[in-house]
């Protein structure tokens, strides 16, 4: 029987982005509009590459903010 986890899923939805990448559904938009992350439709559904999703990820440098991804936020800093 094939491997059902979630590496070998060629195609994610916006939530299954949210969730590898930790970030809100605007986030994952947001990265989307700027063309930072390839997507298409698919029927009424946004899909992602699990390719693309990979290859951005490698194309991260050291900070969160060189690719525009928004920072964590921590409870009690200001922001």
């Amino acid at each position: 029987m094939a491997d059902e986890s979630s590496t070998s899923t060629l195609l994610l939805d916006i939530p299954g982005v949210m969730r590898e990448l930790h970030i809100s559904r605007t986030g994952a938009f947001e990265l989307i509009r700027r063309g930072e992350l390839p997507s298409f439709k698919l029927g009424r559904t946004r899909r992602v590459r699990r390719a693309d999703l990979i290859a951005f990820v490698e194309g991260l440098s050291s900070g969160p903010q060189s690719r525009g991804l928004p920072s964590p936020r921590h409870e009690g800093s200001p922001g």
